[in-house]
């Protein structure tokens, strides 16, 4: 028990990332919504089972995600919420940021926030070697059947012809969606790179953190999503600014040889292994420049957004009427019909209207600043600023993914508030307890 209570942080978070992994056995398609749903379960779960949750100060952000589910709650009244669905939709997000009132209670000191760092590298390795290994033998490695949220007709897009002449499926990962390990591609590119870079590192540590960081990046090639990978990219650089303030921690002729490779080495592997479709897939890009692609696939999201939705909705547009919660709990009303949101901003215009935007926003913004002079405080050490660079990267990820897809509908955002307050709660142990690193 004592190990239990001392491991909920870590066996959480492989929950998170490993229980898809079921999926892949045949016969294991009825137990999906529970194992989808079970993240969340567990997150509001142990919200209940914190003593006095509001005693302690909470994280950065905090507050605004109470205005936020006051919102939700506040949607509930509007005369077009799917009353079902709405409730589910609150009980979604609740689980989503929950994170941020019980997270830092389970933080020991920065040891344990590092331990807790590397069993979330180590899961989204896992994950990005899995989809390696379903594009050399599909056959063993890909999931027995595929969601039935998947049509034929949608899988066949998602499908690539290799230079020797098979038909691939863009990896899935651990999971039962084609094109699914793409967040532990990227997750596991970022924090591998940076636990590679780090000074002081054994070189077997090194090692290790390299490949799988090259695995991550590989299959993130593979599954063709672009913006992911764009924002990982992204998330590298930030990483190499931070270590000119951080010199005394990060290696830094490593981590420039390292991007460089880790960026030009996995494309061509992944050109010789996926073939032209893959080279298309991004070099087609500086062909047309970045802004022009990303206007060709999502711009027309965000006219709608900052046009007609916001016309229509200012206020929201009642709970329980998009995402997945519409799918599974929405009742048939002809004056309430489904609404689709390709883009985070949508989805939380549907849901709270402006004020809906602006209290998320604020969230985001002082989790952010709270994470950035963690980066780059002098007073915490070594450990923490290192951990909050890492930090700061995953998350400015998650935020860049929420502009082509609701990562924060998803357990991507779990995953932001849940770093974000284990953060948090390292430093206010190391304030109690400091110790000279």
């Amino acid at each position: 028990m004592k190990f239990l209570r001392a491991s909920r942080l870590e066996i959480f978070v492989a929950v998170l990332f490993l229980l898809n992994g079921v999926l892949l056995f045949p016969g294991t398609q009825w137990l999906r919504f529970a194992i989808r749903a079970a993240p969340y379960v567990g997150s509001v779960g142990a919200f209940l089972l914190v003593k006095r949750p509001f005693a302690a100060p909470a994280a950065p952000g905090a507050f605004a995600m109470v205005v936020v589910l006051a919102l939700l709650l506040a949607n509930m009244l509007h005369p077009q919420t799917q009353p079902g669905a709405g409730i589910a939709q609150i009980v979604l997000q609740l689980a989503i940021v929950c994170p941020t009132f019980w997270a830092a209670r389970f933080v020991e000191d920065d040891r344990h926030l590092m331990r807790l760092l590397a069993v979330f590298f180590i899961c989204n390795a896992l994950g990005s070697v899995v989809g390696i290994l379903q594009i050399y033998d599909p056959d063993r490695f890909l999931p027995a059947h595929f969601s039935a949220e998947v049509s034929s007709s949608w899988l066949e897009s998602l499908t690539f012809v290799s230079p020797d002449g098979r038909t691939l499926v863009r990896p899935p990962g651990l999971s039962d969606l084609p094109g699914g390990a793409a967040m532990s591609g990227s997750l596991a590119a970022i924090m591998g790179l940076a636990f590679s870079a780090r000074k002081g590192a054994r070189f077997w540590v090194r090692f290790v953190c390299f490949v799988a960081a090259l695995a991550g990046i590989s299959v993130l090639y593979l599954t063709q999503v672009r913006s992911l990978t764009f924002t990982t990219l992204a998330a590298m650089v930030f990483m190499a600014l931070f270590s000119v303030r951080q010199h005394h921690t990060w290696n830094h002729a490593w981590l420039a040889g390292a991007i460089a490779v880790l960026v030009l080495g996995a494309f061509t592997w992944a050109v010789s292994v996926g073939g032209e479709k893959i080279r298309d897939r991004f070099l087609n890009i500086s062909d047309r420049g970045v802004v022009a692609s990303y206007d060709a696939s999502r711009g027309w999201f965000w006219r709608y957004t900052f046009g007609d939705a916001l016309d229509q909705y200012p206020l929201g547009a009642g709970l329980g009427r998009w995402g997945a919660m519409s799918t599974y709990f929405a009742a048939d009303r002809p004056e309430s019909p489904p609404l689709w949101a390709e883009i985070q901003l949508t989805g939380w215009l549907y849901d709270g209207g402006v004020p809906m935007w602006i209290a998320y926003a604020s969230g985001l913004a002082l989790s952010m600043l709270f994470i950035f002079r963690m980066a780059l405080s002098n007073l915490y050490g070594q450990v923490l600023p290192f951990a909050a660079v890492v930090i700061f990267c995953v998350n400015a990820n998650v935020i860049g993914a929420s502009f082509t897809g609701p990562s924060f509908n998803t357990t991507m955002g779990l995953e932001y508030w849940l770093l974000s307050a284990v953060l948090f709660g390292a430093a206010r142990r190391h304030q109690v307890h400091p110790v000279a690193r």
